[in-house]
């Protein structure tokens, strides 16, 4: 027995706009029906024109709207008179109590980046200034930065110096060591040396010995897996570690780190949750290091500086929080130091070439002649000219564009090629 074929629902567009219209009259006729009808206001007819005094009145509305913007024109001339008075007084009084007058009526005013209330300011660390403007950042970006780093600071118990290999002492900032010991003689500080791939082992070996005498150092590699999760960690100890394992892509020294820090969370034999704050440099490797001992990337991590905005806590164990932090530049570095070191941006930076030229002074020039496989060179404008011929960075009619050359061995300078 063949089934009877169900019957479509389908009707024509003038059925369903017939029904819909038939629903909205009725629901508008029971609302009326209820007392639910929106009752309308009734427009203001104004002063019928037959009205005797119709003339008078609108005379005395005129009148007092006149006199109402009048009030509010001098309101606003008052206002403006006692801001300017006020900005007179403040530097009549900068002027008459010098520097120190102006930074306390400043401080006043919620200047100077809000600190005159805080515990630790940029004075505490000997420094004149937070080097970020250099990066190309705002006020804002620069101030959210350092309460950052300060509430870090504060709030953990064990601090993390993390440098680079490359150059450690650039890297390393003593004013900030010697904040902590003076003022919070119960944190410890731990300095570790990331990116001990980049350089020779015997210089490794040298910068651990030298920095042992201040704190304990740990010498690490981070991971450079992609993956999200289950990132590599070498166990073999980095004194034992083979040249093949530095240029692998797992983590080194991971274990040792841990282990000094579940030391510090041993109190006599009962065991206690410690923070441990991660500081340093702009792209030295502190989300990386996270990442690795974590063995997941639960922080962002790049190759240009300031990719980490925000601090962000990260459970290890049970025992064990880290906290990222923002790099900061604390040292008054110049352009070209902060460049050798990744700390700015190289596509802000305004001018490419004294970085150029520090390249050329630390590194001699038949290694640039045999990493570019360019012909000898005696000036800085020699050198990018033959870049730019090598790299195609020509302009119209074959001119090097040697801005462009300049930021190309830049980037070769960051990402390790020289």
């Amino acid at each position: 027995m063949v089934s009877k074929k169900a019957k479509s629902k389908r009707v024509s567009l003038h059925q369903k706009y017939k029904i819909e219209k038939k629903v909205k009259q009725h629901k508008k006729k029971e609302r009326k029906l209820n007392g639910d009808a929106p009752k309308r206001l009734k427009k203001d007819p104004g002063i019928p024109n037959l009205f005797p005094y119709k003339e008078a009145l609108m005379e005395r509305a005129k009148q007092a709207r006149e006199r109402r913007e009048e009030l509010d024109a001098a309101q606003k001339t008052a206002r403006a008179k006692a801001k300017a008075k006020k900005r007179l007084e403040s530097m009549s009084d900068a002027t008459a109590g010098g520097i120190a007058a102006f930074a306390k009526s400043a401080a006043a005013a919620g200047a100077e980046f809000e600190l005159g209330a805080a515990s630790m300011r940029v004075d505490d660390f000997g420094e004149r200034e937070i080097l970020d403007a250099r990066a190309g950042m705002a006020d804002s970006t620069r101030r959210s930065f350092y309460k950052d780093f300060r509430r870090v600071v504060k709030a953990a118990d064990v601090l993390l110096e993390v440098l680079d290999a490359r150059d450690p002492i650039g890297c390393r900032c003593l004013s900030v060591e010697d904040f902590v010991l003076k003022n919070y003689p119960d944190k410890k500080i731990i300095l570790v040396l990331n990116k001990i791939d980049l350089v020779p082992r015997e210089v490794v070996h040298a910068w651990r010995a030298y920095l042992r005498s201040s704190f304990p150092t740990i010498v690490f590699k981070a991971s450079t897996q992609t993956q999200q999760t289950h990132l590599g960690q070498a166990r073999v100890p980095v004194a034992q570690a083979t040249d093949a394992l530095l240029k692998s892509s797992e983590a080194l020294g991971a274990d040792a780190l841990v282990s000094l820090l579940k030391n510090y969370s041993r109190s006599g034999d009962s065991k206690t949750s410690i923070t441990v704050g991660v500081i340093g440099y702009p792209n030295v490797g502190k989300s990386s290091l996270i990442n690795s001992l974590k063995r997941s990337k639960v922080c962002r991590s790049g190759a240009s500086a300031g990719v980490t905005r925000t601090t962000q806590v990260i459970t290890l164990d049970r025992n064990i929080k880290l906290i990222d932090c923002p790099g900061i530049v604390f040292s008054a570095s110049t352009s070209a130091d902060l460049i050798l070191r990744n700390a700015i941006n190289i596509q802000q930076l305004d001018d490419p070439f004294t970085p150029v030229d520090a390249i050329l002074n630390k590194c001699p020039p038949e290694h640039l002649m045999m990493v570019y496989s360019i012909p000898a060179y005696t000036t800085t404008q020699g050198f990018l000219e033959e870049i730019a011929k090598v790299k195609g960075r020509m302009s119209r009619r074959g001119v090097p564009n040697l801005d462009a050359a300049a930021r190309s061995v830049l980037n070769d300078w960051v990402q390790g090629r020289i």
